[in-house]
């Protein structure tokens, strides 16, 4: 934990001032020294929160009063009470603006407030902090506690299914990761994954195809599940497989100007493809005879919710789907559902080999469900 106010005392006590600070600030505040002393965090929050009290009913100096709050929310952070704690960093950054506190100092009190109320789930009040935090900067603009407050914004708005703002946040959260060294890790990978939903739902085909392309190479750089990995990587080729050549040029040429991804990206990418070429096992793929687009669910189109689905599924030497899967369904499952019933519905001509029909495996597809 932070204990400023230790230092600020002694500054004061140095410059002789030491009798500003009174005894109905200093009693307590001691008491918070003893209880962190002892380790016994909930009655050193206990002891913060009066003393931060105290300070504002004596109208101490705000920079005295600002190590007074910052105590105060770390000592509620420490002991686990983000109840008290979302709204203390919150008083934090309102006392380090009337102080003149520098911007980042205020923006980090600002994104500390964001996330106890987003791991509290109270998202209304979390995007309230975060869009402050944000609004402290130009747009574009660079720096980790700017970063940060959008990457809480596109949190929250994902779990509360606002999708296209989810995305829309999560694009402005990289943007400002390009500046930054920071390595791949699983949050760069969902941001990535909201940013490229936001683009499918908006028919944005090169921005999807980016997106998905550095979730995949994120989720390849953080070690993370294989599963996970695979399923984002065949997206990532299924989304560069519906671009035209100019697009598919155009999505190079972005991926080679950000700094988030490996240099090596293009040339893995090419010798995928042509493994993939390889390891065909007919001269003729199959082609879809018929394929009616699934039914929008009820609940999701009353509720006026959007989402994405999914799905995987081999073609029989019948031309029927078989084996069909929903890797994901966003945000609700109902999505899935209806998009496999609709899959389950369609024919295909057969892939063929050597003159004879032969099972096609892997064919991927996704579903976009949105109000245009």
């Amino acid at each position: 934990m932070k204990l400023h106010l230790a230092a600020v005392f002694a500054a004061l006590v140095l410059c002789g001032v030491a009798h500003a600070i009174p005894p109905s600030v200093m009693t307590p505040y001691q008491a918070y020294l003893a209880a962190i002393e002892g380790e016994d965090f909930a009655g050193a929050a206990g002891h913060a929160d009066a003393a931060y009290q105290a300070g504002v009913a004596a109208q101490i100096d705000t920079d005295t009063l600002a190590a007074l709050a910052e105590n105060r929310a770390q000592a509620y952070t420490f002991s686990g009470d983000l109840a008290r704690a979302a709204p203390a960093w919150g008083d934090l950054a309102d006392v380090m603006e009337r102080a003149g506190t520098a911007r980042d100092d205020r923006a980090w009190a600002l994104v500390m407030s964001a996330a106890a109320y987003l791991r509290g789930e109270d998202y209304a009040n979390a995007e309230r902090r975060a869009s402050a935090a944000t609004a402290l900067y130009q747009s574009g603009e660079g720096g980790e506690h700017h970063y940060a407050a959008q990457a809480l914004l596109s949190t929250s708005h994902f779990t509360r299914q606002q999708l296209r703002e989810a995305g829309r946040a999560a694009a402005a959260a990289l943007s400002i990761r390009e500046t930054l060294s920071i390595p791949a890790n699983a949050e760069l990978t969902r941001l990535a994954f909201s940013a490229g939903i936001a683009r499918l739902l908006e028919r944005d085909r090169v921005g999807t195809a980016y997106y998905i392309a550095l979730a995949a190479e994120s989720a390849e750089a953080a070690a993370a599940d294989n599963n996970e990995t695979q399923f984002v990587s065949l997206w990532a080729r299924y989304t560069r497989e519906r671009l035209s050549a100019s697009e598919r040029e155009e999505l190079f040429e972005r991926v080679a100007a950000s700094p988030l991804f490996a240099s090596t990206w293009a040339t893995r990418v090419e010798a995928d493809e042509q493994a993939q070429i390889a390891e065909r096992n007919f001269d003729v793929d199959a082609v879809p005879v018929s394929r009616r687009p699934p039914r929008y669910p009820a609940t999701m189109q009353e509720a006026g919710v959007e989402g994405i689905a999914v799905v995987r599924f081999d073609v029989d030497e019948n031309g029927r789907p078989s084996n069909i899967e929903v890797p994901f369904s966003i945000p609700h499952p109902d999505f899935g559902r209806n998009a496999q019933d609709a899959v389950r519905r369609w024919t295909y001509t057969p892939a063929m080999k050597d003159g004879r029909p032969v099972r096609r495996e892997g064919v991927q597809t996704q579903f976009e469900f949105a109000f245009q």
